[in-house]
């Protein structure tokens, strides 16, 4: 099976946190924050339609610049959410420069920023390259159940946690996919060809029939050749406070989701200390990604004062379920 989102941290486990969730199959991508993207080429960043800021804190912000210049004279329109204050402090970026002879580019460059609010409320502005970046605003929306997008391929949710202000927690997800099985289309004494993806797609919208190299046949009559399974689900959490409500709206956010990127920037030792930052221990990263029932952990944010190895082997403890009691001896 093909996933259709592909996640790489882009200055792995150490650098400033910026997650690139390809989408080779639409040709695109999307980053969930954007600390330095020095990394990524131009090409990639062009990829780029859209943006999930956790917070605006500078190691999460400051690639912003980098999108931003790669774009200039592009056709683009680039969606941005982020906790509420985004909307003003995108603003402010945009206009920090001087925009000379702007109204001359033909090639409509915009951002569309949204702010998500308690109540799952959003509220959003467009920023146009063509007006000097002046903020026009946009109807207020509901995002249900905190979904903020949901496009064909692609369902991006948040959830309002709490740093020292207000940070938002995201879950990917793909929609169902379907797959078939090469050995049941030979059983069959058939050939694959284009009728394999009419037959995916009939799959996936629950068609009655769909048509093959034996005819015309009730898709019933085809559960061993093609199967319908979840897409992967991936969750990014970074910069919040190890405290109950933070963990149980964490954990209701990623649960069961495939891969969960979450920051470690502490060891347990320093549990104290992460709560005055408002970080999470490597301890409560694994215990939260453990409640939450996740495939598997990628942690990242490290702080440069730990030894990597000694970061994952708490999260891992802390993950892992114990074994069983070893038998005492009679």
């Amino acid at each position: 099976m093909t996933h259709r989102l592909v996640p790489a941290l882009v200055n792995g486990r150490s650098g400033d946190p910026a997650l690139l969730l390809d989408l080779p199959q639409q040709g695109r991508a999307m980053l969930f924050d954007a600390g330095d993207l020095a990394a990524l080429d131009g090409r990639a960043l062009l990829r780029v339609t859209h943006l999930f800021l956790s917070h605006a804190h500078m190691d999460h912000l400051i690639g912003f610049d980098r999108l931003l210049r790669v774009n200039v004279g592009r056709q683009a329109r680039i969606a941005m959410f982020g906790p509420p204050g985004t909307i003003t402090r995108i603003g402010h970026k945009l206009r920090g420069y001087e925009w000379d002879l702007v109204d001359r580019i033909v090639p409509v460059l915009s951002f569309e920023v949204a702010e998500l609010h308690a109540g799952d409320v959003l509220r959003g502005a467009r920023f146009a390259l063509q007006r000097g970046f002046e903020p026009e605003p946009l109807p207020e929306t509901s995002a249900s159940g905190g979904v903020l997008l949901d496009e064909p391929g692609i369902r991006v949710r948040a959830a309002l946690l709490a740093h020292h202000g207000p940070v938002l927690g995201f879950r990917a997800e793909e929609g169902m996919q379907a797959t078939v099985r090469a050995e049941a289309v030979v059983a069959r004494g058939w050939r694959t060809g284009p009728w394999v993806t009419a037959l995916k797609g009939a799959a996936l919208a629950g068609a009655a029939e769909v048509e093959t190299p034996g005819g015309r046949m009730p898709l019933s009559t085809l559960r061993d050749v093609v199967v319908t399974v979840p897409g992967r689900a991936i969750g990014y959490v970074t910069d919040v406070a190890d405290t109950p409500a933070n963990r149980l709206a964490i954990a209701a956010l990623v649960q069961d989701v495939e891969l969960l990127f979450i920051e470690a920037p502490f060891l347990a030792a320093e549990a104290e200390r992460a709560l005055e930052r408002g970080h999470l221990t490597a301890r409560a990263a694994g215990e939260i990604a453990r409640a939450a029932g996740v495939g598997a952990v990628e942690p990242f944010h490290f702080s440069p004062r730990h030894i990597a190895a000694e970061v994952l082997a708490e999260i891992a403890a802390a993950f892992s379920p114990p074994g069983p009691a070893a038998p005492r001896p009679s």
